[in-house]
């Protein structure tokens, strides 16, 4: 994928673009060394640095955004990326594929029972954090798009509480 973005740059012309996309990219492979070296880790240290892998492309771009509200973009990326990876755990889950490492981890840790409960109030505490960032971005033009974003993640979980009850 980074081939297409760094073509999509370069045919606009945008050299400081191209650049951030090469630090990102950097980044992202030094975080996975780091997480495939690892031999021990907890289900949450996972969690984190997958997390920062995923979100690093985006978390590039953010050095080039002329704003006061950086460390809020950063924040908010790394929560929304966090915030879909959880929800995807979930949704395998519930519907009895692959959840994924962080979820295989946890059962480990917790057991399968107690692991889907802790992954439901992980997503909840996910986009509380998530909606409190937000609020801090409500002065912008993407708060909208932003907050539905949200939304549809809480749709899924409201839409699949019935599962963690029935467990």
């Amino acid at each position: 994928f980074s081939s297409k973005y760094y073509y999509l740059l370069a045919r606009s012309g945008d050299v400081r673009g191209i650049r951030q996309l090469a630090k990102g990219i950097e980044k992202i492979n030094e975080y996975k060394m780091k997480l495939y070296r690892e031999k021990k880790m907890d289900a949450e240290d996972y969690l984190q640095r997958k997390t920062e892998i995923e979100a690093q492309i985006l978390l590039s771009f953010v050095e080039e955004m002329a704003c006061d509200k950086k460390e809020i973009w950063r924040t908010f990326i790394y929560q929304m990326i966090l915030i879909e990876q959880l929800v995807h755990d979930y949704e395998a889950c519930r519907w009895n594929h692959n959840p994924g490492q962080y979820f295989d981890m946890l059962s480990l840790e917790n057991g399968a029972f107690n692991s889907y409960r802790l992954l439901v109030n992980r997503i909840h505490q996910a986009v509380f954090q998530g909606r409190k960032l937000l609020n801090a971005l409500s002065d912008t033009t993407v708060y909208e798009d932003l907050k539905q974003m949200i939304d549809e993640f809480v749709a899924k979980l409201d839409n699949q509480n019935a599962l963690a009850e029935e467990l």
